[in-house]
């Protein structure tokens, strides 16, 4: 995985992602409801797996009916994450991280840009960013292999 989604899914294990309940805890004058539905308070675990839009997302996921339990068993984000990340095979991991970090790009450009991505490109914006850094590390290690031989020819 990319490091930026690696270090997303750090900050929501540590509950330090800015969502709306943790910016009004830390004191800033800001509404409480999600960016997203404007239903319920805003907080990780609400806004990436329990809120109308997060689900429509997951929903498209073809690995969501193995983890989708998990939404609604655990009491935190932290704890739907490490269910999930027990479960599911490294691909699929890989993908529910990405499409964690589609769901708050997607958060942070209706608050910050007041646009509503569709949930269908937020979905496939998560498929493609995990593709292209696939394919941007076999293109590195080609390129690193290549360079291993020209510039140790015999081994």
């Amino acid at each position: 995985m990319p490091p930026k989604i690696k270090n997303l899914v750090w900050r929501i294990c540590r509950n330090c992602l800015p969502t709306r309940r943790r910016l009004r805890d830390k004191g800033v004058n800001c509404t409480a409801n999600c960016a997203l539905c404007r239903l319920s308070e805003e907080d990780s675990l609400r806004l990436l797996f329990q809120c109308s839009s997060s689900i429509h997302i997951w929903n498209r996921w073809d690995a969501f009916p193995s983890v989708s339990a998990f939404f609604i068993q655990n009491q935190d984000a932290r704890g739907v994450i490490f269910s999930s990340l027990q479960v599911l095979a490294s691909d699929d991991a890989a993908l529910f991280c990405c499409i964690l970090w589609s769901i708050w790009k997607q958060h942070n450009n209706k608050i910050w840009n007041e646009v509503t991505d569709a949930q269908a490109f937020v979905f496939d914006r998560a498929k493609a960013l995990l593709q292209d850094w696939k394919s941007a590390k076999l293109i590195r290690g080609a390129s690193s292999t290549h360079l291993h031989q020209s510039v140790f020819p015999n081994g």
